[in-house]
């Protein structure tokens, strides 16, 4: 097991660095609900509380109830999701789900009472299935949140049995992420199905985990706008609830998903704000624009100037920033080169390495997927945010830099050398020797992620603790790793 802490975040750091898988997340109790809602769909088999067995009578009993969930299945009936009409923004995350993963099955499962819902569904002609049989209610378990991933389920005791698998849809392969609300509350999945067994990486797990993230911000968006107006009505600062919510500017952030293997960056997704912030028209899942055809880098042709930078981050999977522009919409809300250009900061987080942004919550990859290491599938999020301030100089030295729309005149007339428009987005990583990669879990002392040192596959624990906490166990954990002494295990220093 290795572990570091970072020096950057707290006093003091040990690190150890070794090539042990990390334990698995110890899951919870079950605690039945007694609540009912009449409008719920009624499965012909109900759900039970014994974990991945079956009773005196052979039937298939599924996964238990988390400790929480008398709480959990109040917070999803309050956020008025379950049982609605399906809607394009959730249908076109599981479209992009079957696409980027080439599976025939992609769900966004809600796990309610007694079944679990598909808010959007394809390669199914159902919408429920009973909540013993469900796969997804067993990413509700896990005292932290992690990713479950059966790559056959005939060969895994928990499902080989499970009505799903041994009739249709024939389940062999499966991986769901968690939807985790601001409030650490999971409502249910967003998984991908094969019907043939099949292997699945770490980077493509936390690739799947940041699709689950789009998810769970498109059903607390609604609640995040009436937070935010009761807000502005009091004229008050954020309140204590406020952290139930992530920061609001998330969920109206303009994202995309970027293709960035392809010469031409091929947009394969792109979400509502990014459709109302640039005024383009957003392409159904499968159907591809080339991300140059609606942007330009400042200046003439300067985006063969930087062709060599980005191939260079690309193949190390590195996230960077573009200063770009793009045309303003005129009066009518159509994009025209006669009305000028709008600046605007591109930002690419690779999705197979990267959360989402500094707002996602962590979720554990598990420690036994393979890692791809550097080279993957080129796939980047991308944020759009509009350069709205003249006196920034987080792109520019300059005094006078550009203001954020300006007419093609004075766009030809401007120095691009000014406005460099790429740059490499740093990690956070306290030693240049540990690559850190995906979450693999998180315990009472500390997180473990996948990491490469030296580039070796190896496990990497992160303590934080902060001088109040120098009594608690954490350090001595820290401190007795030192003396720690294995073949597989590098020496702890202490910075």
């Amino acid at each position: 097991m290795g572990q570091c802490l970072s020096k950057d975040s707290v006093p003091k750091a040990v690190r150890v660095a070794a090539t042990a898988e990390a334990p698995a997340a110890p899951q919870q109790a079950a605690v039945p609900s007694e609540q009912k809602d009449p409008a719920v769909p009624e499965p012909a088999a109900a759900a039970c509380q014994v974990v991945g067995k079956t009773d005196l009578d052979g039937a298939y009993q599924g996964s238990c109830g988390p400790l929480c969930e008398i709480e959990r299945r109040q917070h999803l009936l309050d956020l008025n999701i379950l049982y609605t009409e399906p809607e394009r923004r959730f249908d076109d995350i599981t479209k992009l789900c079957a696409m980027v993963f080439k599976v025939p099955i992609a769900l966004v499962s809600l796990v309610d009472q007694q079944v679990q819902w598909f808010k959007a569904v394809q390669g199914l002609d159902t919408d429920n299935t009973p909540r013993n049989m469900s796969f997804c209610a067993w990413t509700l378990l896990p005292a932290y949140p992690e990713a479950l991933v059966v790559q056959d389920a005939h060969r895994d005791a928990r499902f080989k049995d499970n009505p799903l698998v041994v009739g249709p849809p024939y389940i062999r392969f499966y991986a769901g992420c968690p939807l985790v609300c601001s409030n650490g509350m999971r409502l249910g999945s967003l998984c991908i199905i094969d019907r043939e067994p099949r292997t699945f990486e770490a980077e493509s797990c936390n690739m799947l985990a940041n699709m689950a993230e789009m998810v769970i911000r498109e059903i607390e968006k609604e609640k995040a706008l009436e937070e935010h107006k009761r807000q502005q009505q009091r004229n008050s600062q954020p309140d204590k609830q406020q952290h139930l919510l992530r920061a609001f500017d998330a969920f109206g952030e303009a994202i995309m998903l970027v293709d960035a293997s392809s010469e031409s960056w091929n947009v394969v997704f792109a979400n509502e704000a990014w459709e109302t912030l640039v005024g383009h028209r957003r392409n159904l899942p499968g159907t591809q624009t080339p991300f140059w055809d609606i942007f330009e880098l400042p200046g003439n042709n300067s985006t063969g100037r930087h062709a060599e930078e980005y191939a260079d981050a690309i193949a190390k999977q590195q996230n960077f920033e573009l200063l770009v522009t793009y045309p303003a919409q005129n009066s009518n809300g159509a994009n025209t080169s006669s009305t000028g250009l709008r600046y605007a900061t591109a930002t690419f987080r690779c999705a197979a390495n990267t959360g989402l942004d500094q707002h996602m919550p962590l979720i554990g990859i598990p420690n036994f997927l393979p890692s791809t290491a550097e080279g993957g599938n080129g796939f980047y999020f991308v944020s759009i945010n509009e350069v709205e301030s003249q006196s920034s100089s987080r792109f520019t030295s300059a005094s006078d830099i550009s203001p954020t729309i300006l007419s093609p005149k004075q766009q030809a007339a401007r120095k691009p050398a000014r406005l460099p428009s790429f740059s490499l987005i740093q990690k956070d990583e306290p030693f240049a020797d540990i690559k850190l990669g995906p979450l693999l879990g998180k315990g009472a002392f500390g997180r473990v992620f996948r990491g490469t040192w030296n580039g070796k596959l190896v496990a990497v624990k992160v303590i934080e603790y902060s001088q109040e906490q120098m009594d608690d166990g954490c350090l001595l954990e820290g401190i007795l790793s030192e003396q720690v002494q294995h073949p597989n295990v590098v020496s702890s220093t202490v910075t």
